[in-house]
């Protein structure tokens, strides 16, 4: 957790719950722990840190602006989707083991598959899965949280076209410039080839 380069926590947790900034550490804590000299030493709970008096004076302050801090927009967006279910495990946000190789489908990942459905039921709307930048350009990966098995139900197409169809209307509210579907969000039988979704959203 400490490694991400966004803040995971809210700051309405911290507010809540007070006591919660002394028993775990934020990814602004971390990182101030690599940059300052002699500060936040104790990564797996910060008590320690306040109590010895090695706690990085600037934490909070930096931890507030992290979250305040506002959204960058982007100029290019790839909405992707899934292959099987447990190729989410693959992604750079899943299983770091399994993120630094090839994908390749691991038997035990099946028991993990309910847990895995069920998310995707939850999840209603498409999330940011990846954001690069070349040069000047910024570029993410959108995921849309179905699989191919998903797509080939024709009781999921509805759902399916409605988180497509919210993408593509926040992707023009954010000003992005190059919007490209995956291949399966494109397919002639959900959505035409990508041309209903243009006509709906951009009319």
């Amino acid at each position: 957790m400490g490694h991400c380069n966004f803040e995971l926590i809210p700051d309405s947790l911290f507010s809540v719950f007070p006591p919660l900034k002394y028993l775990m550490y934020t990814p602004t804590y971390h990182s101030l722990h690599h940059t300052q000299f002699r500060t936040n030493y104790s990564l797996f709970m910060p008590l320690y840190d306040y109590v010895y008096g090695t706690v990085d004076e600037s934490s909070d302050t930096l931890y507030k602006a992290s979250v305040e801090r506002a959204e960058d927009s982007p100029d290019v967006v790839h909405l992707v989707h899934l292959t099987t279910p447990d190729s989410i495990y693959h992604l750079q946000f899943g299983f770091a083991c399994f993120a630094s190789k090839p994908y390749s489908s691991k038997w035990y990942l099946r028991f993990m598959w309910p847990a895995t459905l069920l998310w995707s039921r939850i999840c209603g709307r498409t999330f940011v899965s990846e954001r690069n930048t070349f040069n000047t350009v910024k570029w993410q990966s959108w995921l849309v949280p179905r699989h191919k098995g998903q797509y080939l139900l024709k009781s999921q197409r509805d759902a399916i076209n409605g988180m497509i169809e919210g993408a593509i209307k926040e992707a023009d509210k954010k000003g992005v410039k190059v919007l490209t579907l995956g291949l399966l969000n494109q397919e002639e039988e959900l959505n035409g080839n990508g041309r209903c979704m243009w006509k709906e959203t951009l009319v």
